[in-house]
Order: C-alpha cells, then structure tokens, then sequence
C-alpha cells in the first residue's frame, strides 16, 4: 500500500504579537497532518507551553530573527532561510507579512513556490511607499500566490502592480468553538481576574499601543464624554508613557485600565461589553472578529478592512475614519443601548460563524498549497501549466514516508 503523500510548508513570520501571531500560530496548529507538515520558522516569542503544544501538533519550530528593514540583519535572515529551505527541497515557503515576504523571496531562489500573506495595508504615501512598491512588483515575479487578508489589501496589493490573477482574499478566521458568549459566571469571572469593576459597562480595546491602532484618538474620543465608562487597554507598545501622561492631561486616568500584554484573549472579551476599533491603518482587524463571536458589538473607525470585519449598523458602529465626535457618540450609544448591543451581539455571532470560521480559513489555505504542489508557477503567479517548475524527493511539493 501506498504511503501517505505529505506536503511540507515553511510558514516564515517576521516578529509578531497580535493578529498574526494568532493567525499563523491557527493555521499551523490545524493544518490536516495527513496531507501537510507545518514547518514554523520566525520569533512569536512562544513560550515554553506553546512550543510543546506546537510539538504535541506535529510543527517544528525554527527560531529565526527577521528584521523589518533593511540592513547587516537582512542578510543574515536570508542566509538562515536558505539554510532551512536547504534541508527541505520540496517545501512551499508560506510568508506571513511583507518583511518576512522580502527576506523569504530572497532566500527562495530555486523556483519553489512561494505564498505571501499580506495581512495589513500596502504603505503608499511618500518616498518610503513608492520604494515598497517597487520593491513588490520586482519580488511579485518571485511569488507564486498572493493572499490578502481582506478586500482592501487585495486594493492595496493591486494598486502596487500586483496582477489580479495572483491574488486570493481570505480572511482569517475564529475558532467559534471557543470565542463564544460567556454565561454571567465566566463574565463575572473574567472582569475579577483582569481587575474590572463588576458593574457598569466596559469599553476594551485590544491591539498594539502604536500609531496605526489610533489608541490615541480613543482617548480623545473618550475626553468627549461626561459619564465615561472604564476602559480596558489590553497590549503594549511604543505609545504606553505618552498614553499615560495624555490620560493623566485629559483627566481619564481614573477611568482606564493598562492590562499590558495578554496571554490570551479569550477573557478580555468576556469581560467587556463593546470593543473599540480606532485604528487608522487595518487590514482587517482579528481582534474585532473575536469580539463578534463573542457577542461584543465594535465601535470603530472606518478604515481599511475593518470595514468587512464589522457590519455597521448591524453587529457594530463605523464612523468616519479620524472623526473622534464621532466614535464618542458611538462609543456611548452602544454602552447606554442594552437591548442594541444584544441585537447586534447575536447577528454578530451569527455573521462571524457563517463567514469568517477558522475551519473555512485553514480549508481555503490547505486547497491553496495542494494547487501549488501538484503545477509550475511563473511571474506573478501566471500557471505554465501541469508541468512543475520545481521538483523534491518524490515529486512535485511532496515527501513519501
């Protein structure tokens, strides 16, 4: 009897805290182990406990630093993927984020496919934007297939010369298994353990304390209001001290509450009751999609992909992006309205499972590599046909064992 033909794939990632992390953490978790063998290379600053769980799943891990420009460090990482891929000549290269995608395309020179995930927003403004763009459409000639975490970065990827043909849009997905409404005992819980009070509403925001998150414009926003909620700011990041001292200006120090970095999730978002979104660059916006299936209507700015995530005016609020009047009015109207915020909770629930499962997301993801293993792909993603482009033990993307 034949042995089980096994498709191996390198899932590059440069560093990273938040939504990828996440993502790439799911996909290699559920990945089918008898078609495919996940090959995790990068830095998620795993811990002890998900480096044995990844093991127990049947991944490797490979710690690899991957810089985000360029630089002495930039040759270094393409010298340590070359090494990898060296020992796995049959291997997809799946890389997660343009950084990873640059030193990935660098290091892949032997004609394997190439999957490029890009999870967040083109930069276009300014020198820097036209030299990224550039850079892609030279390094588009490398990449098999593209994937866009939402329509809007598909736009994005498009408006930098990307053909149309080489890019699939699929959205991360939630395990609605486990991102669920709470009952009242695991919301008490929940707001005990992160140190929330136990009554009155709660406004949460979780992402990177970072520009393009816009923690910043919430705190103006939440300056707006005369009987303000507390607020429940999961994350860390660059902006942590000049958020302290604005919070302190503005007199909403008693109102917040800095949790740091969570380990997970999960109970964050039992404990509030709205998610705010105010970031000015999205891809998507994972965190909003986790609030959804758990019955947390969002508030945010409309930018980006978050504007696919939530469906304004029936699971969440979407207000122009920038316009913090806005997001204050938002912001109170969902805290003060329970019988709204349990309208949009249960379509937002029902949205999330019906189009944004993670089991639909891996499906999608595992149909992609079959279709590169078994063809050759040219520039740009362009089919040559049946014939492969690439060759490992035992044909096209496969090993036998």
């Amino acid at each position: 009897m034949a042995a089980a033909r096994t498709i191996e794939v390198v899932e590059l990632v440069r560093p990273a805290r938040g939504g990828m992390r996440t993502h790439v953490l799911s996909l290699a978790s559920r990945l089918d182990r008898g078609r495919f063998r996940p090959v995790l290379a990068g830095d998620l600053g795993l811990s002890a406990e998900e480096r044995a769980r990844l093991l127990a799943l049947g991944v490797e891990v490979v710690d690899v630093g991957i810089p985000l420009g360029p630089g002495p460090a930039l040759l270094r990482a393409v010298a340590a993927i070359r090494r990898i891929l060296a020992h796995r000549p049959a291997a997809i290269l799946h890389c997660h984020g343009l950084a990873a995608g640059l030193v990935g395309r660098l290091a892949a020179r032997d004609g394997r496919p190439v999957v490029v995930t890009a999870h967040n927003l083109p930069a276009r403004a300014g020198l820097a934007g036209a030299l990224a763009g550039e850079l892609e459409r030279r390094l588009a000639r490398r990449t098999a297939r593209y994937i866009a975490v939402s329509q809007a970065v598909g736009e994005g990827l498009r408006a930098l010369g990307v053909p149309g043909e080489a890019v699939a849009v699929i959205p991360p997905g939630v395990d609605t298994r486990r991102y669920r409404p709470p009952t009242p005992e695991e919301r008490s819980l929940a707001r005990r353990r992160l140190g929330l009070p136990e009554d009155g509403p709660v406004v949460g925001f979780l992402g990177r304390l970072a520009r393009d998150k816009g923690p910043d414009l919430l705190l103006e926003a939440l300056a707006r209001l005369s009987g303000r909620p507390t607020v429940a700011l999961a994350g860390e990041g660059p902006m942590e001290g000049e958020l302290r001292a604005r919070a302190a200006a503005l007199g909403l120090s008693g109102a917040l509450r800095f949790l740091g970095r969570l380990a997970d999730p999960l109970p964050f978002h039992w404990a509030i009751d709205v998610l705010a979104a105010p970031s000015r660059r999205e891809g998507l916006g994972l965190a909003a999609l986790e609030a959804l299936a758990c019955g947390r209507p969002v508030a945010g700015f409309r930018a980006g992909g978050l504007a696919e995530a939530v469906a304004s005016g029936r699971d969440g609020l979407l207000v122009p992006a920038g316009d913090t009047a806005r997001l204050a009015e938002a912001l109170l109207r969902l805290c003060q309205d329970e019988v709204l915020r349990r309208r949009f909770a249960a379509e937002g629930r029902r949205r999330v499972t019906a189009s944004f499962s993670l089991d639909a997301t891996v499906r999608k993801i595992g149909e992609l590599y079959a279709e590169l293993a078994g063809f050759g792909w040219g520039p740009g993603g362009r089919a040559r046909g049946p014939a492969p482009a690439w060759r490992g033990p035992g044909g096209p993307g496969a090993r036998r064992d």
